[in-house]
């Protein structure tokens, strides 16, 4: 909910699509967190609804249309996925704009848990697609990501973003929560993953190096 919220705003303003205002399509299967902003989207851009994973019909859009922008999820609550192999093929032809929420991939697809969609990609992400994700669900930790293959668009998210104006300081117990999570992902046994934990907690019961300023007599 909360990578959504800074990314939906700046989608339908089409600073994310080189100015140019995109229409807006919605799977019909997308999760709440995205749906719930329709309202705001179609206040900036037009909005469009399709049937779950139609391809056809966002093909026919975006002939019809100069800019498309599709909204959808990676896995699907209900357990299915997005074609990604057949979005990607109107990204190339079309220059189709991908926005997916791939929360309930993360950790668990993936060599390095990187989430089903992300996964399907190659190394480098293209600037036309946005992987966003939630930290809760796959890593226990708090917050959310957006995984991006744009430094413009870092620079417009880290400027324009509402959450990213709003943040505050990061949760300790969940950024542990995170790193342990994550060990799970890179390690290759369980002895392994015992042994990079017990660094772990080594590491994190180090006491702090504190800086101490003395006052001028």
């Amino acid at each position: 909910m909360i990578a959504n919220l800074g990314a939906m705003l700046l989608l339908a303003s089409g600073q994310l699509t080189g100015g140019r205002k995109p229409v807006i399509v919605f799977d019909m299967s997308a999760h709440i967190s995205l749906a719930y902003h329709k309202p705001a989207v179609a206040v900036e851009a037009r909005l469009e609804t399709i049937s779950h994973n139609d391809i056809d019909a966002l093909e026919r859009l975006c002939r019809e249309n100069p800019v498309v922008a599709y909204v959808c999820d990676g896995v699907y609550p209900m357990g299915d996925y997005s074609p990604i192999r057949e979005l990607r093929r109107l990204r190339e032809r079309y220059g189709l704009f991908l926005y997916i929420d791939d929360t309930r991939a993360m950790s668990i697809f993936g060599c390095r848990g990187e989430g089903f969609a992300r996964s399907r990609y190659p190394q480098v992400l293209d600037e036309r697609t946005i992987i966003a994700a939630s930290l809760a669900r796959g890593f226990g930790a708090s917050g959310g990501m957006l995984m991006l293959g744009s430094a413009v668009h870092e620079a417009l998210f880290r400027c324009g973003s509402i959450p990213q104006a709003f943040s505050t300081l990061p949760d300790l117990a969940a950024i542990g929560a995170a790193l342990f999570t994550s060990l799970q992902n890179l390690v290759s046994s369980k002895t392994d993953l015992c042994n990079a934990s017990s660094s772990l907690t080594a590491s994190s019961q180090q006491p702090s190096k504190a800086i101490h300023f003395r006052s001028e007599q």
